[in-house]
């Protein structure tokens, strides 16, 4: 395989963006080392919201979480969210990197178990690419997620992906599981350059279409 034309043109200046449609292991196997300043993602989470292969033993997922963390340490920085829930059983993965919490200004509760009112992220800044213009937890405005279902059963607020990519210098983001692209939306509004790969080419669809949607900013911020 060789690098997707598209993500060539990004990596040239000659494109602003793209979404790819594959397995981001595969993608980014084509990839050069340090092509991008930053991995910026959600993963899935092992909470069963895409099938059987999204409900398994910690111990098999924390497998595929050390795979998708080695293909994508192509880059200094990094943010991965994750689940509260899985904490216990992938921290070690993260060790020297810095934990972030997204917390929601609204969650419905819950009648048997306790409702998960933050996610966590882990940032690494190998470079110290930050701006010094923020702190590690952002109040996210889940109460107005209406406005941006698309169709994705977990989408990310994209109050916090402007804020966190906000507080990096980072030019070129790299989101391998994009979903319904709201990383790639945030760093569009943000006047950076933004690759996004996603296996569900349904997903991919709605991804180009809210980017194609998405006005520049007059200048990177």
């Amino acid at each position: 395989m060789s690098l997707h034309p598209d993500i060539a043109a990004v990596l040239a200046g000659e494109s602003d963006g793209c979404i790819v449609c594959g397995d981001c292991r595969e993608v980014m196997a084509d990839m050069p080392d340090k092509c991008v300043d930053a991995v910026v993602t959600d993963p899935p989470w092992n909470c069963g919201y895409f099938g059987a292969g999204d409900d398994v033993e910690w111990v098999q997922y924390k497998n595929t979480l050390r795979e998708w963390l080695h293909a994508s340490d192509m880059c200094d920085g990094q943010c991965w969210f994750l689940s509260t829930k899985s904490i216990a059983y992938v921290a070690d993965l993260f060790v020297g990197w810095v934990p972030f919490a997204s917390i929601k200004n609204f969650s419905q509760m819950g009648t048997t178990t306790l409702p998960n009112c933050w996610d966590i992220a882990f940032i690494r800044d190998r470079q110290k690419e930050y701006k010094k213009n923020g702190r590690n937890w952002f109040l996210s405005n889940t109460a107005g997620m209406s406005k941006e279902r698309t169709g994705h059963p977990t989408p990310r607020t994209i109050d916090v992906m402007l804020y966190i990519i906000g507080m990096f210098s980072w030019s070129i983001i790299l989101d391998p599981f994009c979903g319904s692209g709201t990383t790639c939306v945030a760093a569009k509004q943000l006047g950076r350059r933004y690759i996004g790969i996603e296996i569900d080419p349904k997903y991919c669809e709605i991804a180009r279409e809210r980017v194609r949607n998405t006005a520049k900013p007059l200048f990177q911020m």
